[in-house]
């Protein structure tokens, strides 16, 4: 299999264990007695770790270029002229 797909795989697999972590915790960490206004907390709260996470991905591993973001200007130096 090409390297790009075990790429692409972490990248989900990466997203989906952030959204699943995020979840048990905040489930954890509110109370018992749930409105759904807790449920939509909780699911915008995964959600937004899931995409930090994609976004933090995304940048660090398949967008980066071998020079950076930044690419130096080459400076052309005139030719001296020759007697």
């Amino acid at each position: 299999m090409p390297p790009r797909f075990f790429r692409l795989a972490l990248l989900v697999i990466g997203v989906v264990f952030t959204f699943c972590l995020s979840l048990v915790v905040m489930m954890q960490l509110i109370p018992t007695p749930r409105r759904s206004v807790d449920y939509m907390i909780i699911g915008g709260a995964a959600t937004f770790a899931a995409m930090a996470v994609l976004f933090l991905l995304l940048v660090t591993t398949w967008y980066k270029l071998p020079t950076g973001i930044v690419r130096r200007r080459v400076v052309e130096t005139p030719a001296e002229p020759s007697s």
